[in-house]
This record gives C-alpha cells, structure tokens and sequence, in this order.
C-alpha cells in the first residue's frame, strides 16, 4: 500500500493519525537505527501492513543499556 494510505493506519499522539511525511522519514532515516521496510513502485513508495507492525514491534522492544524502559506495542488497523 502507498506510504499516505498507511499513515492513515497509525494513530498520533494528538488522537488522529500520523501525517504521510512521518512514514517518509521512516522509511528514509529510521528511528532509533530501525526503518519502516518499503519498496519503490512505479515512482510511488509502498510499504505493508506487516512491515509497520514489525517496525512498531522493533521500536517497542526494550532498549539495551541503563536507561531501558519497557514500552508498550501500538496497534494498527487492518481495514483499507
């Protein structure tokens, strides 16, 4: 699916959804060394369902070092 429909499955932390430039910096720089897995097809950026769920399970994982706090995983709708 394209990169701005699945930033309409990823709640923000103002109560909507993260805007489609969130995922971009995902998939380009990361957070935290990981990156949101996507794909260029026909000039559009795509990415799945399961590449979001794994990237969002990567970032909740307990850090390693002094300062680890455990997070909680964020859920993400399947409907589109």
């Amino acid at each position: 699916m394209p990169l701005a429909a699945a930033a309409k499955l990823v709640p923000s932390r103002s109560g909507g959804t993260v805007h489609f430039s969130t995922l971009c910096r995902w998939a380009h720089e990361g957070v935290r060394s990981v990156r949101l897995e996507s794909a260029l097809v026909g000039g559009i950026r795509m990415t799945s369902v399961e590449a979001l769920q794994r990237f969002l399970t990567r970032l909740n994982q307990p850090r390693r070092g002094p300062s680890a706090s455990a997070g909680h995983p964020l859920e993400i709708s399947d409907e589109l």
